[in-house]
């Protein structure tokens, strides 16, 4: 019998992932898989025991929106002999200035006001534990899978796990080193994909308005963007280790890479000092899901089905 078009439609689950950075001092390492997840769970459970005024939050920048990680579900789960931690992190908003609910069942909208709170449950990433002995040396961290599934934006899932992994969990996310990323460039010969984005911003004192008054700042601000395909990876090596061939507030550029995985170089200047001036490594997977997947797709299993399969790929290429 043929599937009805709902059963048959596609949608995309995205899965990247982050490595952090390796503890190597030997009063915190453990050797087996087993430790890393406990000292994990105690962390979690101490967290989830705060007050609320103790647990973290942030402000968005310039707006008048707070979000904060009020509680972090979690199951320990296995991959075959290895123990993992599905996080499923709770996040609440707050400072919404115009925003009402529409419900399908009724015919009033609720008007959504500043004190009330927009909560999310299921921001989801699955945590692999990694031990690292090379002789006596021995070194412990974590590769962590962002599930970001179909009715969710991106960059708000990945923030969100991204905050609880720094301040909660405390892992750092692993960046490469510039030599480190120039090899990787190098290795590929042909880079399939370059994306760059500019942001400057410049005075504009010649400009003014007519109006009365000491006029105290006058500014433009330019946002560019530019997406290149296939481009000899020394041309991209070049590109990628000059920051003055123009004058810019903030530059973004992002290497596609064989195998996921992708390089992406931030660099900040205010004032001509720079603020921010990293690279991070990512790899970058999604896998298809059915309509009729959604009642089930932030069940464990199903979560878990969808990660391993990136897991797979992470670590054949390791």
């Amino acid at each position: 019998m043929p599937r009805n078009h709902q059963d048959a439609e596609l949608n995309k689950i995205k899965i990247p992932a982050y490595i952090s950075e390796p503890v190597t001092n030997t009063a915190e390492v453990v050797r087996t898989y087993a430790e890393m997840v406990a000292n994990m769970v105690l962390k979690i459970n101490s967290y989830n025991n705060r007050d609320d005024e103790h647990k973290v939050g942030s402000k968005l920048r310039g707006k008048s929106i707070t979000k904060q990680i009020y509680h972090i579900d979690f199951d320990v789960c296995r991959d075959g002999d290895i123990p993992v931690i599905l996080l499923r992190i709770s996040e609440k908003k707050k400072g919404f200035t115009d925003l009402a609910i529409e419900a399908a069942e009724r015919d009033n909208s609720s008007v959504i006001s500043q004190e009330d709170a927009l909560a999310t449950q299921y921001n989801c990433a699955v945590l692999y534990p990694n031990i690292d002995i090379r002789g006596e040396d021995i070194s412990n961290n974590w590769i962590t899978f962002v599930y970001v599934d179909p009715g969710k934006a991106d960059k708000d899932v990945i923030s969100t796990v991204k905050t609880t992994l720094q301040k909660v969990l405390k892992l750092k996310i692993r960046n490469v080193k510039s030599n480190a990323a120039n090899e990787m460039i190098q290795r590929e010969g042909l880079i399939s994909c370059l994306k760059v984005q500019y942001v400057v911003v410049s005075n504009n004192e010649n400009e003014n308005l007519d109006i009365r008054g000491h006029q105290v700042r006058a500014t433009v601000k330019k946002i560019k963007n530019f997406e290149y395909q296939n481009i000899p990876s020394e041309d991209v090596e070049r590109f990628v280790n000059r920051q003055n061939e123009c004058q810019y507030s903030e530059r973004k550029i992002s290497v596609s890479l064989a195998e996921n995985q992708e390089l992406k170089y931030i660099h900040k200047v205010n004032e001509e000092q720079v603020i921010a001036d990293a690279i991070e490594q990512v790899y970058n997977y999604e896998t298809d899901m059915l309509a009729t997947d959604f009642p089930r797709m932030y069940n464990s299993d199903f979560i878990l089905e969808k990660v391993r399969g990136a897991a797979r790929q992470f670590f054949s290429n390791e």
